[in-house]
């Protein structure tokens, strides 16, 4: 006769086996789950992969030929060198207020507003600055709006042989002119403040009111042609106008082109990346395509600019003198190029 200690020992055992099975069949089960899962992920990626694949084969393809600024007025020749229409083709403009650093040499020790007034004092002509940063710290003000920050605007260009609509077809090459203009706007969302103002859009004469308003010397510029493909994905074009605007000093987008001072704060794009002409083979096979111009966080690479000592060591506002000065300098240097 089996006593109870038996039967529970029996008892206790099968409890065991049974959990043991359970937990077994639950294990296979999940490992099924997660292979058939994975297994979906994979057929995702090639289902994605392939589309745009297909998809990249209908992409516009954006080449500017020339462009140029006439006062306030932008004129390029661009083609459309893809195999599918460009849509809401338009130029990304954008501008934020920047720092300087001057040095008697290129590329050397920075130098204060005193070491530049003294070295002009003793007969300096020229000096070397580059753009040092973005000024992304400073408290804007517009008028009566607090905080304000400029932002990234495409403006549209429109085709006339089609009637006016914002396209391009492919292999169509068209010279064009739009005004650029740039956007104001809070710092912080609307959703946080008053609804009553959320931004607006300037042209260039109220951009340079702005920086003036505020007591901004320098301010960094860059432009890129943009457009869409035929499912609304943003196809970008060529950089292009990464220029530092003197703003006391130049009244329009042509004086800040004619003076040529340039900068490299703006990210490379898939277009701007072979410029550089050599690259590490790691970074080549893993680096990521960046889409927008970065704010606060400029490249290593500055170019240094040769530049009038005696613009720099002026105050805010530069005198009719001083002015006459760069004048001659810039005709000089132009000459020399």
């Amino acid at each position: 006769m089996v006593d109870s200690t038996t039967i529970s020992t029996i008892a206790t055992t099968g409890a065991a086996i049974a959990t043991g099975l359970l937990a077994l069949a639950t294990f296979w089960l999940a490992r099924s789950a997660n292979k058939s899962l994975r297994d979906q992920k994979e057929q995702l990626r090639l289902v994605t992969y392939q589309a745009s694949a297909m998809r990249a084969q209908l992409d516009p393809l954006l080449k500017l030929h020339r462009w140029a600024f006439k006062e306030n007025k932008l004129t390029f020749e661009v083609e459309n060198m893809g195999s599918g229409r460009a849509f809401w083709i338009g130029v990304d403009g954008w501008f934020y207020p920047s720092d300087l650093a001057v040095s008697a040499q290129k590329d050397g020790e920075r130098l204060t507003r005193t070491e530049i007034q003294e070295l002009t004092a003793k007969g300096t002509k020229m000096l070397w600055a580059r753009p040092a940063s973005l000024n992304d710290k400073q408290r804007f003000d517009f008028g009566t709006e607090r905080d304000v920050v400029t932002a990234s605007t495409v403006t549209f260009f429109f085709n006339e042989r089609l009637a006016g609509e914002s396209i391009l077809d492919p292999q169509e090459r068209r010279d064009l002119e739009i005004e650029v203009h740039f956007e104001l706007k809070p710092r912080k969302s609307s959703v946080s403040r008053d609804v009553r103002w959320a931004g607006k859009y300037v042209d260039f004469k109220e951009a340079r009111a702005f920086l003036q308003s505020n007591q901004v010397d320098y301010a960094a510029f860059g432009f890129r042609i943009v457009c869409r493909n035929a499912v609304a994905d943003a196809v970008h074009g060529e950089a292009f106008g990464q220029l530092i605007m003197f703003v006391n000093e130049d009244a329009s987008l042509e004086d800040v082109a004619r003076r040529g001072f340039t900068h490299s704060m703006a990210a490379l794009g898939e277009r701007e990346l072979p410029s550089m002409r050599f690259l590490d083979s790691e970074m080549y096979h893993e680096a990521k395509f960046v889409k927008s111009p970065p704010k606060g966080h400029p490249l290593e690479f500055r170019p240094s600019n040769l530049i009038c000592a005696a613009c720099l060591a002026t105050a805010t506002i530069p005198s009719a003198l001083e002015r006459g000065r760069e004048r001659a300098f810039l005709k000089a240097r132009d000459a020399a190029n």
